[in-house]
């Protein structure tokens, strides 16, 4: 891929943090992952075939992505550089909080302990980013605190995957594969 412009177009919205529904998908659930079209390192390709995923995930008869909720301005997204001098790198890290104190947020925190898979995180302004890949699944730890009196009760759910979070063009889909 040859470099290219990278500029800004003027009063263009550009809203920033995440939306409030996510997804999350079990590697083995998926008969047909996806990946980008190209690699960086090959001369034909254009920033948008080799940093998103365009094709939708094909998932076994009865499975799909799993709703995650995530409070309102309260989570974020994004990765940065990992590595030394010609090794570098990309980790992805995302960190949505969920509200309460649930039997189902407990049992799925114990579930995430050695969980690895898929994570589909939704920006503000419709932007789908997967965390994980076959190579590098996401991985999720989930912290519960009670918060103050006024505070925030619920759970902090960390999300890291090595690797570019790909933006996901297909968009999140709860619906069971047929």
């Amino acid at each position: 891929m040859d470099l290219q412009d990278l500029l800004h177009v003027n009063g263009v919205p550009n809203p920033s943090g995440l939306a409030t529904l996510h997804g999350v998908a079990n590697i083995e659930d998926i008969t047909t992952l996806q990946a980008p079209a190209a690699q960086i390192g090959d001369l034909a390709s254009t920033a948008i075939t080799a940093a998103t995923i365009a094709t939708a995930h094909v998932f076994a008869t009865g499975k799909c992505m799993h709703k995650l909720y995530g409070t309102q301005n309260k989570g974020k997204g994004g990765y940065a550089p990992v590595g030394e001098v010609d090794s570098e790198a990309q980790k992805g890290t995302a960190e949505l909080y969920h509200p309460g104190s649930k039997a189902t947020a407990d049992a799925l925190a114990l579930k995430y302990t050695n969980w690895s898979g898929l994570v589909f995180i939704a920006e503000a302004d419709g932007t789908i980013r997967q965390y994980g890949s076959a190579a590098f699944p996401a991985r999720i730890k989930v912290t519960y605190d009670t918060g103050t009196n006024e505070g925030y009760k619920g759970y902090k759910i960390d999300v890291m995957a090595y690797g570019l979070p790909f933006i996901y063009t297909p968009g999140l889909n709860f619906t069971p594969a047929v």
